[in-house]
């Protein structure tokens, strides 16, 4: 515009705000100054990260690491045991089945329930022997009469033959008078019948006491069936053991074929079956003991020992059965599954505890501790383990000193202090 010129200003009319936009434009004012704070944090995080990273090295180069405290024991020899773990299930070492003998008889007591002790001979049921009882009252009468007939025959007997003794008296004292013609032939002749009639009344009253005596007889022997079936009226026990079922009940009509009424367990004696495989099955011998996965009343495992193998390896699983004796504990039920570790053999070698021995890589390692107080890695090679240790087949010497805590913070190399662990 020329100088000196003047010129009024013109008026330049602005349309007016929206009412809504002000508030978006407040926003977007605090979003963009919310960014901006951001990016500033941001950058002064990682500036300090930075500078951590660049002092980090220059701090640990000027002090050593701090040695970590172990403990440490030495490479020895301890005892292994070679175990085969089995398993198997609890049996009855004989299952007795006891059955009636008496038949069409009803069941009048029931004395032993499941689980009781017996002894040989108690009796666990009663049949009715009612019946029986009034059979061997007639059988005594018919042995007490037939007896009496005895005693009347030898009476008889008696009679007849002193009648006998005294016809043939007569008989001879006839022979001797015909000689001298004092008496008849016929008189004689009489006599001697006489005497045949006295002897045959002897013959027939001998006869009569062998007819009484094979009637005591065969009462007898009636009466000893009697007796003996009255005796399985009485169902009682062939052997000691324990009652491990109980199929009776008291009005069961029992009987041959009736089936069982008890189970007893042969004098309380379980086996434990158990299964072993048919590669090992060798090592397996009669004697050898197994400690039994249950505990006793005093809390120590159970103890058994093999008492057989069986001679059928099964085609199916490859496994054969090795019968295990258990001890006559309240521990163990029939039916249990049980576990246990059966001793194959005993070895001394070099061995270190399982909490020495560190998994890698496939593999095993310890870690040395030498005079120095450096901990390094050492390759082994794993055996037998057992109550806790496990035995080294190579890697170790029976001098070297292996950390037995604290090995899984270690790496190799680094510098520790020595605790010697307390002896065993």
């Amino acid at each position: 515009m020329p100088e000196g010129s003047s010129l009024a200003p013109q008026e330049v009319s602005v349309p007016p705000l929206r009412r809504s936009a002000a508030p978006r434009l407040r926003a977007r004012r605090r979003l963009m100054l919310g960014v901006g704070a951001a990016a500033l944090l941001a950058a002064i995080g990682g500036l300090a990260f930075w500078l951590s990273t660049r002092t980090a090295p220059e701090a640990a180069s000027g002090s050593e690491r701090a040695a970590l405290t172990v403990t440490v024991v030495p490479v020895a020899k301890h005892r292994m045991a070679e175990t085969l773990l089995v398993t198997g299930t609890l049996v009855p070492w004989e299952d007795l089945s006891i059955g009636a003998e008496a038949n069409g008889l009803t069941v009048t007591q029931v004395l032993v329930e499941e689980g009781d002790p017996v002894t040989a001979g108690q009796l666990l049921a009663k049949l009715d022997d009612s019946v029986l009882v009034a059979q061997l009252q007639e059988n005594q009468a018919q042995i007490d009469h037939a007896k009496a007939e005895i005693g009347q025959q030898d009476a008889a007997i008696a009679d007849a033959e002193a009648t006998d003794r005294s016809a043939e008296n007569d008989v001879k004292r006839a022979h001797e008078l015909i000689k001298s013609a004092n008496i008849s032939v016929q008189t004689t002749e009489a006599r001697e019948a006489t005497a045949a009639t006295a002897l045959a009344h002897v013959q027939s009253a001998r006869m009569g006491r062998l007819v009484a005596e094979s009637d005591v007889a065969l009462a007898q022997s009636q009466r000893a069936e009697l007796q003996a079936r009255l005796a399985q009226t009485e169902i009682r026990a062939p052997t000691a053991g324990i009652v491990s079922r109980r199929l009776v009940r008291v009005g069961s009509v029992v009987g041959i074929g009736s089936g069982e009424l008890f189970h007893i367990v042969r004098d309380s004696i379980l086996e434990l079956d158990a299964q072993v495989p048919d590669r090992l099955l060798r090592r397996v011998q009669p004697g050898q003991e197994v400690k039994l996965s249950v505990l006793g009343a005093d809390g120590v495992p159970i103890i058994g020992t093999v008492r057989a193998i069986a001679p059928i390896v099964d085609a199916a699983t490859r496994n054969g059965i090795a019968h295990i004796r258990a001890p006559v504990v309240p521990t163990l039920k029939a039916g249990m599954f049980v576990s246990g570790e059966l001793m194959l053999a005993e070895t001394d070698q070099l061995a270190v505890p399982e909490s020495a021995v560190l998994a890698k890589d496939g593999g095993s390692l310890v870690f040395i501790v030498g005079a120095d107080g450096r901990a390094t890695q050492r390759r082994i090679e794993t055996g037998l383990r057992s109550d806790g240790l496990v035995a080294i087949k190579s890697g170790l010497g029976p001098d070297d000193r292996i950390v037995q805590s604290g090995a899984g913070f270690l790496t190799d190399g680094d510098q520790v202090r020595v605790v010697e662990a307390a002896a065993q």
